[in-house]
């Protein structure tokens, strides 16, 4: 009985699993057929179940169809493999010695749920990470009043908050030489730029929260926001980050445009796939909040935190700025 459930349900898998997995190649032709592209984890993972059980019952005409599922997703395994722009000369290698001997740059990022009242579990949290720099979306003037305590040893701070669901701000333990609220489309959405001076050099910070691809004028205006942020960025000389809830995972045809435009890099690269949302329902979640980096900068690590009571899970980034910045750095702190 249970075995036939089973079969049955392996099924309907290999034949919706196949087909969206086929249609997801053309998610740049159409707004729905883009959302196919976000779960190809959920295919690539399913797949596996389904060879297996397959395989177990001998039923191996069936599993060449889960094969073709797995090679139809053979994006998501790519992110658990080491970054393929490392490269292993002297200045990589020099860049490793002199950020060994400097305290790594952590940035904390979490979509913390407008209508979220656990405030104190954002403050335990930030407490046990002691990030250097905060990152915080959907923040309203509640949220602000109830967490001010909690961070007290950020006294570099641009807020905006909203009643909605796109107040945004950013704490910091470093100066700020420079800040600014940014409105990147015709939505008022609006953005944070910060230029932090760090223990290792300059690093630009940028974030964004555009809106969810649930409609065509909604992903049409995401897809707007994520393309004019690339151009930001391409007019940053320091080191930079993006960070936020871009509504898009590293699958889709609107994220690769991004990395390509702005010549970024993910910080997932070799941590594998990282979900953050839906954070209650663990099966469907997927990677749409992002650290993304430029050139000369080397990720330590970046791992998802637990739930603080958001639909979002937070996650965390650990990484040093290379040889050239970290060299400068120590240059004007002898003069």
């Amino acid at each position: 009985m249970i075995k036939k459930a089973v079969d049955k349900l392996i099924t309907l898998f290999l034949i919706g699993g196949t087909f969206c997995s086929v249609l997801a190649y053309w998610g740049s032709s159409h707004w729905w057929l883009e959302l196919l592209t976000h779960f190809r984890a959920f295919y690539f993972f399913s797949g596996i179940v389904a060879l297996l059980w397959l395989i177990a019952t001998r039923r191996y005409l069936l599993s060449v169809l889960a094969l073709v599922i797995l090679l139809l997703n053979w994006q998501v395994p790519m992110l658990y493999l080491p970054p393929s722009a490392v490269s292993f000369n002297g200045t990589e290698a020099l860049a490793e010695h002199v950020n060994k001997k400097r305290k790594p740059i952590v940035i904390y990022h979490a979509n913390i749920l407008s209508s979220n009242t656990q405030y104190q579990k954002l403050i335990q949290q930030l407490s046990d990470y002691r990030p250097d720099i905060i990152i915080l979306q959907e923040v309203t003037e509640a949220w602000l009043k109830a967490i001010k305590e909690g961070l007290a040893d950020y006294p570099y701070q641009l807020t905006k908050p909203e009643e909605g669901n796109f107040g945004i701000a950013l704490f910091s333990r470093f100066p700020l030489t420079s800040r600014q609220t940014v409105q990147l489309s015709n939505t008022g959405l609006p953005s944070i730029f910060a230029s932090v001076q760090t223990t290792q050099g300059e690093l630009a910070v940028f974030t964004t929260h555009p809106l969810p691809p649930v409609s065509v004028s909604y992903s049409l205006l995401r897809d707007f926001q994520l393309e004019a942020t690339a151009k930001f960025l391409q007019s940053i000389v320091a080191p930079y980050v993006l960070v936020g809830d871009l509504n898009t995972t590293p699958w889709s045809p609107a994220f690769t445009q991004l990395m390509k435009r702005a010549n970024l890099k993910n910080a997932r690269q070799g941590m594998g796939i990282l979900p953050t949302w839906p954070a209650p329902l663990p099966l469907l979640r997927i990677p749409i909040d992002h650290v993304l980096h430029s050139e000369k900068i080397q990720i330590i690590s970046m791992e998802v935190a637990d739930n603080i009571g958001s639909d979002h899970l937070p996650i965390v980034a650990k990484m040093n700025l290379t040889a050239d910045n970290s060299e400068n750095q120590v240059q004007k702190e002898k003069k």
